[in-house]
């Protein structure tokens, strides 16, 4: 009458239809379990670790245009001859430190973050230069009181500038101007 497969088939069906009753009734309460398993920041759990610093690098990669021709641009007032450098990738590094947990179940903290350079997917090191007319270079210039460079911007206003210059340092002397004026 009944082949085991029937049967088989029947018990099968029978199981689908009540674990799929089961679950559409208590949707919302398994989807927050799991939710609340997975998301929830404590110390130790995989949340924790991935928040707390990134797993996942994160790379920023910056072109320059090198200027081949930049006696011209001013003497003979053509065009501009560039050529394209790059890419110079840096890895960058996010940390959350001085973490402080409070009794409603938050955590404040001060978020960190770390740029290092990545020669092996870079074409070259820091110390390549680049010929580029830069709005760092006047504003160095502007800082320092030299004003009379501004009458030679022929000879001077394309100078070839170290990458780890332009990347960097101007960064660096910015914060140092700031926290003389502040």
């Amino acid at each position: 009458m009944f082949s085991t497969r029937k049967i088989l088939l029947l018990i099968l069906s029978t199981f689908s239809m009540v674990f799929g009753i089961i679950t559409l009734v208590f949707q919302q309460r398994i989807f927050n379990t799991i939710l609340h398993s997975q998301l929830v920041i404590e110390e130790g759990t995989a949340a924790y670790n991935a928040w707390v610093e990134t797993p996942i690098p994160v790379y920023t990669k910056f072109y320059f245009f090198d200027m081949l021709n930049p006696s011209d641009l001013f003497h003979s007032h053509e065009k501009p001859i560039l050529e394209e450098r790059g890419p110079y990738t840096f890895r960058e590094v996010e940390k959350k430190v001085n973490l402080n947990w409070h009794a409603n179940g938050t955590i404040s903290y001060r978020r960190v973050k770390f740029w290092y350079f990545e020669r092996e997917l870079s074409v070259g090191p820091l110390t390549d230069k680049v010929t580029t007319s830069t709005c760092l270079w006047w504003g160095q210039q502007s800082l320092h009181g030299e004003t009379s460079s501004w009458s030679g911007a022929s000879r001077t206003c394309c100078p070839p500038l170290r990458l780890g210059f332009l990347l960097r340092e101007p960064l660096e002397n910015f914060s140092l101007m700031v926290m003389k004026i502040l």
